[in-house]
């Protein structure tokens, strides 16, 4: 058997290994606790609520008991969910057969579809992922830049335990891990209970970080945006969506016929400060993904916990806590994002939508997460790390303030009008960066940036009101995009505030899309009945959906250049190098 074909079949074989992980934890915890009346739901319906919520529990649940017992208790327990899940559906259906009543399946209607999709989701991030073993050379992907360490720091915690020694740093003594070393945790419980490879372990992570979007979709379709009949169909949309980026093709193929400037690795490398497109956060960061998806969850459990009883809303607390804590541990960034719209959008909340309980549940969740976090936060502040200096031996900033750079200010800087400011040149290229800023987003959002305004701007939007839902989306878009935009991490070079915090305008923009479409072809269609555009905005003017629709066709086209060359730039580049 050659290497591709091993790693296909481990790759393959790790899918279903997370299973544990990420359905059985949070399917347990939601069926005992009949969490938002978890047991009367079909069981495609059940499979979407455990996702995201056996992440957040398998997730700090993992750490915790990893660090006070063993990764082999880890193992124990994501075994015992299992077996306790098999137990609780075999009741089930023998309950069922001795009331003679049938399982709720919720397949259909257009289930064969989504089943499709998720195959294809399969096959498409396999053959992406897997090294390619032809006529005595081995072509890796191009996100084997940043997952060759990220297998290594997963390795880690196999050998050294959690917290994980940092394999990267060692002087004298062995440095723990600091940052965001939780989604290593889960992997290396998988790989040491399924005894597979960790890199295909790690490949298959990135097959459930796609599940995972997709099920916290269908649940803000359901339970945010409520779609109503609309569900289904608006769920296949967001799927097709989600494979839209922005007009980064556009941009490099400007750059290589006027600048003569050959084409990225990556295909979004042309901005330094860009907005990475769902499927290069996918494949090259899964963890930052997840904890956003954790964020949401726990959004979406205090948005919806008010109309329940005070039982239901004491289980969405301890959820929130679940799920605040995990996102937290698999991405600093990304949670402390959130905790900045959070803090706004509670303010705007208890202040002008005179609606504060919302608030009030998602603060007492984030309080139970620093409960469960204090272990994490004592090694934060009481260890040592090489990655907490400079290579100068100056302390090292976490967050600093920066004028976000997409566009390069070169050219505008040596415009004449810049070159006789009276500004240093600091104060100049700040200043142009901040020019930059609104054409920079434009091609970096592309379709999204045009769904943003259409909902900002009434008349865009033929005047009808947006519900609360749609309100709330707009306002989480519009808020990180200045804190993202002023703010920048400071460890590395690399500003990944920037990079990841954008998740959090890229999500909303995803499902206010989806109403914008859905609006489109509903009007197109002239249907009898009002109802069925009920909640949906309303005529766009035809030079913004042509436009839109314009940016819509470049942002597929970009992602699937970026696909392309993400799996056979490499390739290519050696046929071209060794023709023979």
């Amino acid at each position: 058997m050659d290497l591709t074909t091993s790693q296909l079949v481990s790759t393959l074989l790790a899918i279903p290994a997370f299973v544990p992980a990420t359905v059985c934890t949070g399917y347990l915890f939601a069926w005992f606790t009949n969490l938002h009346r978890f047991r009367t739901r079909s069981l495609v319906e059940r499979v979407f609520w455990s996702i995201p919520l056996s992440l957040a529990i398998s997730t700090i649940g993992s750490v915790l008991v990893g660090r006070f017992l063993s990764l082999t208790a880890v193992v124990v327990l994501f075994v015992a969910s299992a077996l306790g899940c098999a137990l609780v559906l075999a009741n089930e259906a023998r309950l069922n057969r001795i009331e003679k009543t049938k399982w709720i399946i919720g397949f259909h209607p257009l289930g064969n579809r989504a089943f499709l999709l998720a195959a294809l989701w399969i096959v498409f991030t396999v053959l992406s992922l897997v090294d390619i073993e032809w006529n005595h050379r081995l072509f890796v992907n191009v996100a084997a830049l940043d997952q060759s360490y990220r297998v290594d720091w997963t390795e880690s915690v196999l050998h050294t335990g959690v917290p994980p020694a940092n394999p990267l740093y060692f002087y004298k003594q062995p440095a723990p891990m600091r940052n965001y070393y939780f989604w290593y945790v889960v992997c290396a419980a998988v790989a040491k209970m399924a005894h597979l490879n960790v890199r295909a372990v790690f490949n298959a992570s990135c097959v459930w970080a796609g599940f995972t979007l997709a099920a916290v979709i269908g649940l803000y379709l359901k339970y945010f945006l409520a779609v109503g009949s609309r569900l289904r169909r608006q769920f296949l949309l967001s799927i097709a969506l989600v494979g839209v980026t922005g007009l980064d093709v556009a941009v490099v193929l400007f750059n290589l016929f006027c600048y003569h400037l050959s084409p990225p690795a990556d295909l979004e490398a042309w901005s330094r400060d860009g907005i990475p497109s769902w499927l290069h956060t996918i494949f090259w960061a899964p963890h930052h993904l997840v904890s956003m998806l954790c964020c949401m969850f726990a959004f979406l459990l205090a948005w919806i916990a008010p109309r329940t009883g005070t039982r239901e809303q004491a289980f969405s607390v301890i959820s929130i806590a679940f799920a605040l804590s995990s996102a937290f541990g698999l991405s600093i960034y990304v949670a402390f994002g959130f905790f900045l719209v959070a803090l706004v959008w509670a303010v705007w909340q208890v202040t002008i939508e005179r609606h504060g309980k919302p608030a009030l549940l998602l603060a007492c969740g984030g309080a139970g997460a620093l409960v469960l976090l204090i272990p994490y936060l004592y090694q934060l502040t009481h260890s040592i790390s090489g990655s907490s200096a400079r290579p100068t031996g100056s302390p090292a900033a976490l967050f600093s303030f920066a004028v976000r750079q997409m566009i390069p200010p070169d050219g505008l800087m040596a415009t004449r009008i810049f070159s006789s400011l009276p500004l240093s040149t600091v104060a100049t290229a700040n200043l142009a960066r901040v020019l930059l800023l609104a054409p920079g987003y434009a091609l970096e959002l592309g379709f999204f940036f045009a769904v943003f305004f259409t909902f900002l701007v009434p008349a865009w939007r033929g005047r009808v009101p947006l519900t609360s839902a749609q309100r709330c989306l707009l306002f989480i878009a519009a808020t990180m995009t200045p804190f993202m935009t002023f703010i920048r991490s400071g460890v590395l070079q690399t500003n990944d505030f920037a990079w990841r915090a954008a998740l959090f305008v890229q999500f909303p923009l995803l499902l206010l899309a989806t109403e914008l479409v859905t609006s489109w072809r509903v009007a197109d269609r002239k249907p009898d009945a009002p109802t069925a555009i009920a909640g949906l905005p309303g005529a766009t003017p035809r030079w913004l959906r042509s436009l839109a629709s314009l940016a819509l066709v470049i942002g597929i086209f970009s992602t699937s250049t970026q696909a392309f060359m993400f799996r056979f730039l490499i390739p290519l580049g050696d046929l071209a190098a060794h023709p023979s």
